[in-house]
């Protein structure tokens, strides 16, 4: 096979992704929701929004279970569909998932705790940006959606909120956008670095909360980079679970006035400069792991 059919073969492989990716969308928006809406609430509801698009005014607990299945539903099938389609094994489209070696899961869980200054700072920057309206419209909608989920009381509201934003959102996006976009991404360029920033803004958009891409996009990088370089899957799970793990965390002790807000806390620059040098110091040495045989998955 030469490079030109590779590059094709690829390519389709990426448009197969992300066709397979609208469809779910699709499949999810109409039928998914609609059984959801009939089993939910009642068949009449449910006809009603399947005909003209009528969102019923969902419960907090019914949008969380509404976001755990549609972001396994969404990001995972179409890797998994793309496997089969291109009759390989799950591993060559996502990644290696055996248990990584130790070290890379404690210098990654490192480097995503270290890197929390500067995502800070590159948060509060963003924050700063002239955005137009819709942008704003999008993230007010966001927020809204965050807090009332953060605000419902009860220990089956916090676990909720653990298994969506700890284990499936790790899983299902670094499933979708380190794994089988980026390393498709990888074989169609051959380029070291473009995979992972494509498959970083790619991940930062589809959030659709604008007045934060600059942080999300910065922790895509990151997560590529140790994904690409340990060829594993689970590291990038495992740090991402930890990033949204320490957030959340955030979340209820602020709300429990044990710290102040983050947002409202300003940065200080040789403490963004410094946690940028040691994050950096950190995936060097994230790096220098990979490339000794012993570290490296199967």
């Amino acid at each position: 096979m030469t490079d030109f059919d590779t590059y094709q073969r690829n390519f389709r492989m990426m448009l197969a992704l992300f066709g397979l990716w609208m469809v779910s969308m699709l499949v999810f928006q109409f039928m998914v929701m609609t059984a959801f809406i009939a089993v939910a609430i009642n068949l009449d509801v449910a006809i009603n929004y399947f005909l003209h698009q009528s969102v019923p005014d969902f419960s907090v607990a019914q949008q969380r279970l509404l976001n755990i299945i549609g972001l396994p539903f969404t990001f995972i099938v179409p890797a998994i569909i793309v496997a089969r389609i291109n009759n390989e094994p799950a591993k060559a489209i996502i990644g290696s998932y055996r248990r990584p070696p130790s070290t890379l899961l404690v210098l990654g869980f490192a480097a995503t705790i270290l890197c929390l200054p500067f995502i800070y700072m590159t948060n509060e920057v963003n924050q700063n940006l002239p955005l137009p309206d819709f942008a704003w419209e999008l993230e007010k909608a966001a927020e809204k959606i965050q807090t009332d989920m953060f605000e419902e009381q009860g220990i089956w509201a916090i676990l909720g909120n653990v298994l969506l934003i700890v284990i499936i959102a790790p899983i299902a996006e670094e499933i979708f956008f380190r794994g089988a976009l980026q390393r498709t991404l990888g074989r169609m360029t051959g380029h070291p670095h473009i995979p992972i920033i494509l498959a970083a803004l790619a991940f930062s958009a589809i959030h659709m909360e604008f007045a934060g891409f600059i942080p999300r996009l910065a922790l895509g990088m990151m997560l590529g980079y140790m994904a690409s370089w340990s060829g594993n899957i689970i590291v990038p799970i495992f740090c991402h679970a930890v990033f949204n793990g320490g957030q959340l965390a955030l979340v209820y002790m602020q709300k429990q006035e044990v710290i102040s807000d983050p947002e409202n806390v300003s940065i200080p620059i040789y403490l963004s400069i410094f946690s940028l040098v040691i994050t950096t110091l950190v995936l060097r040495q994230f790096y220098t792991r990979t490339i000794i045989k012993s570290d490296i998955p199967e």
